[in-house]
């Protein structure tokens, strides 16, 4: 179980089928959900900088341009 969450809950947050016949009875409503994914640990962390993602678009372009010319 992930974070304590219940099996059937945590398929159901993550749009899986039912496993069993028997977890097709009943629904897990949103607000149970909600309350579940609550429960889930925080990660900090730090969003690029514009710097970099101009950085990496640059690279993804010059790369791209080497890839296409190399192509039959």
């Amino acid at each position: 179980m992930e974070a304590g969450i219940l099996p059937r809950i945590l398929n159901a947050i993550q749009g899986q089928a039912p496993r069993t016949v028997a977890e097709t009875y009943g629904e897990v409503n949103l607000k149970t959900m909600v309350a579940q994914i609550a429960k889930l640990p925080t990660y900090p962390f730090k969003a690029p900088a514009e710097t970099d993602i101009e950085c990496l678009v640059s690279w993804l372009e010059r790369y791209s341009e080497k890839v296409c010319a190399s192509s039959p």
